[in-house]
C-alpha cells in the first residue's frame, strides 16, 4: 500500500494540476448578465418586459448565446422565441416550432431535394408476373428489388 501511495506522489509531482484560468468577463457580458438578474437593461429594455421591435418573450436568446456560446443547434421561432421545441418535421421534412399554438414553419435551411421515383417499366413488369406465375415468387421478388435498386441508387 506504501509503494502504491509513494508512485501516485511521484505522478503527482511530475505532472502537477493546474487550476482552469477563467477567462475575465467583458463589459458586454457583465451588461448582460445584470439584465439577467434584473439590476439592468438591455437593448434599452429590462428583463420580463416585451421588446419593442423583436418578437417573442425570449427575444434576447440569441445575443445571449453570441456572448457566451454553447448555442443549441436548432434555431430560434421566430414567432415566439422558443428552441427547445424545434426539430424537423417528420411529415414534411421542414423545421417546425413545436410550441402549443405556434406551429411556425422556420426556413433555416431548405429540405434536400428529392429525386423522383423511377418504377418499373412494362416488360419488367409483366415479366416479374410471369416469373411470379411460374410459382418463382422469390426470383420475381429478388428481380423487381434489383431493378429498382439499380434505377434510384445515385
Amino acid at each position: 500500500m506504501y509503494s502504491y501511495n509513494k508512485q501516485v506522489r511521484e505522478v503527482l509531482k511530475a505532472h502537477p494540476v493546474s487550476e482552469p484560468v477563467a477567462k475575465p468577463l467583458t463589459d458586454e457580458q457583465l451588461a448582460m448578465l445584470n439584465f439577467l438578474y434584473g439590476s439592468g437593461e438591455w437593448d434599452g429594455v429590462w428583463f420580463e418586459q416585451p421588446h419593442p421591435k423583436k418578437k417573442g418573450a425570449f427575444w434576447w436568446r440569441s445575443d445571449l448565446r453570441r456572448l457566451f456560446g454553447d448555442a443549441p443547434s436548432e434555431p430560434d421561432c421566430p414567432k415566439c422565441g422558443n428552441n427547445r421545441q424545434v426539430w424537423n418535421n417528420q411529415i414534411t421534412g421542414l423545421k417546425t416550432c413545436h410550441r402549443v399554438n405556434c406551429h411556425t414553419v422556420i426556413q433555416d435551411f431548405p429540405p434536400a431535394p428529392q429525386r423522383p421515383w423511377v418504377g418499373l417499366t412494362d416488360e419488367q413488369f409483366t415479366e416479374s408476373a410471369r416469373l411470379a406465375e411460374d410459382g418463382n415468387y422469390l426470383v420475381a421478388f429478388q428481380r423487381i428489388q434489383q431493378w429498382l435498386k439499380e434505377k434510384n441508387t445515385p
